[in-house]
């Protein structure tokens, strides 16, 4: 019959708490720093969600606003559109005047496509007349939230293992250092080892 025993499992956690002599204060410093560095990507979970919350609420109020302040109304054109060449593609432009309020406007204006003089388009605008894009979605705010929350956790988590990289490679140097030193001085003595 076979057992299998449920825990920390690995011998490297119990390097630290044994009073083994083969274990060097090295090895269990390398080891505690393994494990804070676990501990501090497990506990950033909850920050990394809370700081997610944050924008999700803010971004949501920004959203909300936008649609609350933007409307459709119809711009004519004044003048024959242009190409205007993009990274993607080419963009027609032209000038063109709509009414808000009372009040005329006149700017250029993206055109769906080539637009002549006279030629009518429903564009956005917001409570003072300039031309603005459409309203953004309140399902972009979820977006948001998600994206700023993972970054800032794989930030901690880069951190951390950025962190034990850096003790494993220090701890590496000094004791290849170290073995090179008793190397040196077992040679000085003729292989002999010095009891003075």
């Amino acid at each position: 019959m076979q057992t299998f025993t449920i825990g920390l499992g690995h011998r490297l956690w119990t390097q630290v708490f044994t009073c083994n002599p083969l274990v060097r204060g090295s090895d269990r410093f390398e080891v505690l720093v393994r494990g804070l560095a676990v501990l501090l990507a497990v506990v950033s979970i909850p920050v990394a969600g809370a700081i997610g919350t944050s924008v999700h609420d803010a971004r949501t109020r920004v959203y909300a606003e936008e649609t609350l302040t933007r409307h459709e109304v119809v711009a004519t054109a004044v003048a024959d559109s242009v190409m205007v060449a993009q990274p993607r593609d080419a963009l027609s432009t032209a000038r063109a005047k709509w009414s808000v309020s009372g009040r005329e406007h006149t700017g250029v204006v993206a055109w769906s496509g080539r637009a002549q003089i006279g030629d009518q388009q429903a564009i956005w605008v917001n409570d003072t007349g300039a031309n603005v894009g459409p309203p953004s979605g309140l399902g972009r705010a979820d977006g948001d939230a998600i994206a700023i929350a993972i970054l800032v956790w794989f930030g901690v988590a880069n951190a951390c293992a950025a962190l034990v990289y850096g003790v494993t490679c220090w701890l590496n140097r000094w004791r290849l250092a170290q073995w090179d030193r008793q190397i040196d001085d077992f040679r000085a003595n003729d292989g002999r080892t010095n009891h003075q």
